[in-house]
């Protein structure tokens, strides 16, 4: 087995890692995740056909291609928009998401699956998620250093920035600088999965933890709401003496 195929299957075993926790901890569904979900699903697909396992490389290649450079941007800008602070925010970067899907699938139609039309339908999908990959890895860090929190967050912060520049690199020696260096490109992304795979996989343990706690203040909040519902009701029933008319026949009163 050489070097390149060792990485690849090293690479497409470690992105089932994340995978297999997003399902066991049941996050698989949990707010932006099931774009998590679906990113790591077409990064182990892409994996397999890059190892050419069926024997006819340069078609399994272009399908690779297709793949990766149409739906990687956008699903990365709709997890990215997990931490945006606001709902509003997490839809407008939903319905931006979807543009750029729009975008380049349009560009495709039209200029149909050639070198060209993956030059110019990848590079604005990237180019937004890099910049909201770096707009939040700012901004999760600096709020993990001050209040010591939230540590998951900022390693997925991290590691989808990493993640989009690594393939941003790849997408450039892929296209405009030689083909000559396909190879590498290809191995550099087995690098990149592999790295990115581990790193998510130990930042959604953390995170599991604090989506536990935020779930159980959620039901203790309910449960107060409705403690207090109650009281506000019998109150409303009984008068401003309401409160002493249904405790009278308790023992501290005899």
């Amino acid at each position: 087995m050489t070097l390149y195929e060792t990485m690849g299957w090293a690479s497409t075993i470690a992105v089932l890692l994340p995978i297999s926790l997003l399902l066991y901890f049941k996050l698989a569904l949990y707010r932006s995740f099931p774009a998590l979900l679906f990113f790591f699903g077409i990064l182990f697909i892409c994996n397999l056909l890059l190892l050419d396992i069926v024997g006819n490389y340069n078609r399994l290649r272009a399908v690779q291609d297709v793949l990766h450079n149409t739906l990687v941007a956008p699903l990365t800008i709709v997890f990215l928009s997990y931490f945006a602070r606001c709902l509003a925010n997490r839809r407008k970067m939903v319905l931006i998401a979807m543009a750029v899907l729009v975008y380049e699938v349009v560009v495709v139609s039209f200029n149909g699956f050639t070198d060209q039309a993956i030059r110019l339908s990848t590079a604005p999908g990237l180019l937004i998620a890099l910049v909201f990959g770096l707009y939040f890895f700012a901004q999760q860090v600096k709020l993990t250093i001050m209040f010591q929190k939230a540590l998951g967050k900022a390693l997925l912060a991290s590691l989808m920035l990493f993640a989009t520049i690594g393939f941003s690199y790849i997408y450039v020696v892929r296209y405009f600088i030689s083909p000559e260096y396909r190879s590498d490109a290809d191995f550099f992304h087995f690098i990149v999965s592999l790295v990115v795979a581990v790193g998510v996989a130990v930042g959604l343990i953390f995170e599991r933890k604090r989506v536990q706690q935020l779930e159980e203040l959620r039901i203790a909040r309910e449960e107060l709401k409705e403690i207090y519902a109650d009281e506000k009701d019998k109150e409303k029933a009984t008068g401003p003496f309401g409160a002493v008319a249904f405790n009278f026949d308790n023992d501290s009163w005899n």
